[in-house]
């Protein structure tokens, strides 16, 4: 059921210093498995996929509704909100790309033709560290997968993934 696995963490200081890279909580994508197209937008020049958990309170408006305060983004484009919505399973979380055709800004979404698809996030308390698992066509059912993530139906899956995924990028003094 999960079509594509990224593992992004921060990465030691020294590393972003041989990569010219100083930013404290950007993560950086170390490793991944599966063919997705969906997130090659994200890339930058040099072929490295990073990403900032950024505080939604400057782009969403609340309204009185209950909308996630953390998303990932690389600075142009959002990848997704984090809606984190088990208190006692605070590690895990799901999102999904924003559906419109064109950005706030008038310019083209490079989500939309993924605008049906939905990730799941593992992550870590301090945002260091987060898995995403992309799952096509998921959007709709992503509560549920979400819900199925925290009661361990994808598990073993999720081992497999991590055993099996692929180097992304070759960063200075990291392998």
């Amino acid at each position: 059921m999960i079509d594509a696995y990224y593992l992004f963490k921060n990465l030691p200081p020294h590393i972003k210093n041989a990569n010219g890279f100083r930013s404290i909580p950007r993560l950086d994508c170390i490793k991944y498995m599966g063919n997705y197209q969906g997130l090659d937008a994200f890339k930058n020049a040099r072929g490295m996929f990073y990403l900032y958990p950024t505080d939604t309170s400057n782009f969403i408006d609340r309204n009185g509704k209950r909308i996630p305060t953390i998303a990932l983004s690389n600075g142009t484009y959002n990848l997704s909100s984090i809606h984190t919505e088990s208190l006692d399973n605070p590690g895990f979380a799901y999102g999904y790309p924003n559906p419109n055709k064109r950005l706030e800004n008038g310019k083209e979404n490079p989500l939309f033709d993924y605008r049906l698809d939905g990730y799941l996030f593992v992550k870590n308390e301090d945002l260091s560290q987060i898995e995403i698992l992309v799952i096509k066509g998921g959007r709709n059912l992503i509560t549920e997968a979400f819900q199925r993530l925290l009661d361990g139906d994808f598990d073993s899956e999720l081992e497999k993934l991590r055993a099996e995924a692929s180097v992304f990028y070759n960063y200075k003094e990291f392998f």
